[in-house]
């Protein structure tokens, strides 16, 4: 009970921090969150979407560029909330990025059982930019993330045959962003291994298939695993008919036609050599372009210096998603993690978890965007953090500790400065707020005649 109360706390605190100045930051709703929020103020009042065509239990997106049950999560906050808009479409992302560090710090907790690797965690994640910024906004990767992160728990701490609660988040994730889709079964595939190796070592895994298969927390896990993976293949088999099959071919691992391209220039651009066709053929193409996307998920410019200025422009750019002392964390991380001799199944559950959040960037095509696909990078590296901190943090008395976090928190502040003073008047340029400075004057003049010359060929004033 205890235990119960700290975690109530620690998301309350949370719940605390992300509604200071909630009406007034981020200063304007961008496109895709409007969206959301007029379905789903059309579900609470029709059932339906606004053209009535569209049902939520039909599983399907309105629009290639948006998702299932976004609008549908978002109802509660217009049923609560019907007189505050601004509150009722923040309701459920304030409530699930204040929950996300909870989540984040019980599943290390779950992979080694230190109160300090909880708080840490915890505490990391509450003031981590990408986690603060998102969890004020309405954009679908943070329903996917909350939702998802909430099953791992479920399925990581119930017993039993109650770890099949799991599977609710879990489908309600799934029909969230649409580039987490491929993550569910091989993210309940980790967990699951996870459990069973936790119970059974490699050999005795081997041995004991009968004891194992009348083990009801195994076959729960298992049954979960089935669910995930029955979940991605029926989707597969709907996407021809969906308007989102339509953005099929954005997700390749191999695009046939860039290869032969590439394949092609490059041995033009070399000289005739036996060895050519060795060294320069579509294995060695393709594996260089996964590799770039892959090392793209972890481009240090993005995660700790500013964001993509040509698309992250909803979101603060001139910084990362990282504060810049979690490099010097997570290099501590990296050196104290194996504190315990048996802490590789911790180090395998993090990597592998940090390597499946790579695969929305590798099977999409085009220019990387790690904002929203690498969201299940950064949870792992948050996670990673936690660990590793807290085998170094553990070196010191209390005092000591306390210092530590204490300047760790302090370190972060720049971002706060920057998210709550500069950005609510430089996030401006990118919502049209001077176009529409201009159009309302012109509006309230409408018996003059006033001459406009914008400072860009493409500006329009029809607001």
């Amino acid at each position: 009970i205890r235990n119960f109360y700290k975690v109530i706390r620690r998301f309350l605190l949370n719940l605390f921090l992300k509604l200071i100045n909630i009406h007034s930051t981020p200063p304007a709703a961008t496109y895709d969150e409007i969206i959301y929020v007029a379905e789903a103020q059309s579900i609470v009042k029709y059932g339906t979407d606004l053209t009535g065509a569209w049902h939520p239990w039909d599983l399907k997106p309105t629009d290639s560029y948006y998702t299932e049950l976004t609008s549908t999560v978002l109802t509660p906050g217009f049923i609560l909330f019907r007189h505050n808009p601004i509150l009722a479409s923040k309701f459920v992302p304030l409530l699930l990025g204040s929950l996300l560090p909870v989540l984040l710090g019980l599943i290390a907790y779950r992979l080694r059982k230190k109160q300090t690797v909880f708080v840490l965690t915890a505490i990391i994640a509450t003031l981590n930019p990408w986690i603060f910024q998102f969890s004020r906004m309405g954009y679908d990767s943070i329903f996917s993330v909350g939702l998802y992160s909430i099953g791992i728990v479920l399925l990581l701490y119930l017993k039993n045959w109650h770890k099949l609660w799991s599977m609710l988040p879990f489908f309600l994730g799934f029909y969230q962003y649409q580039g987490h889709k491929p993550l569910l079964a091989p993210l309940v595939f980790i967990c699951f291994l996870y459990i069973l190796l936790e119970k059974y070592d490699f050999k005795n895994a081997i041995k004991n298939v009968k004891k194992i298969l009348s083990d009801h927390e195994i076959l729960a896990s298992l049954f979960v695993l089935i669910f995930s993976i029955l979940l991605t293949v029926i989707y597969l088999v709907r996407l021809p008919n969906l308007s989102s099959g339509e953005r099929i071919s954005e997700f390749l691992v191999i695009d046939q036609e860039e290869l032969a391209s590439t394949v092609n220039q490059e041995r033009r651009l070399s000289f005739n050599s036996p060895l050519t066709p060795l060294f320069v053929n579509k294995l060695t193409v393709l594996s260089r372009i996964l590799a770039d996307r892959f090392l793209n998920s972890f481009n240090p410019q993005r995660l700790f210096i500013d964001g993509n200025k040509a698309v992250d422009t909803f979101t603060v750019m001139d910084y990362g998603y990282f504060h810049l002392i979690d490099i010097v964390v997570l290099a501590v991380a990296l050196f104290f993690f194996l504190e315990k001799k048996r802490d590789y199944k911790a180090l395998a559950f993090v990597c592998a978890y940090i390597a499946i959040g790579t695969i929305p960037n590798v099977i999409r095509t085009g220019s990387p965007w790690i904002i929203f696909r690498g969201a299940f990078v950064f949870l792992g590296l948050i996670i990673l953090m936690g660990l590793g901190l807290s085998s170094f943090i553990n070196n010191f008395k209390l005092s000591n500790k306390l210092l530590i976090i204490f300047a760790y928190i302090l370190l972060t502040t720049p971002f706060f400065y920057t998210y709550f003073v500069r950005y609510p008047i430089t996030h401006t340029t990118h919502t049209a707020f001077y176009e529409r400075i201009v159009a309302s004057y012109v509006k309230r003049n409408s018996d003059k005649k006033i001459i406009i010359i914008p400072d860009r060929a493409d500006a329009t004033f029809s607001y």
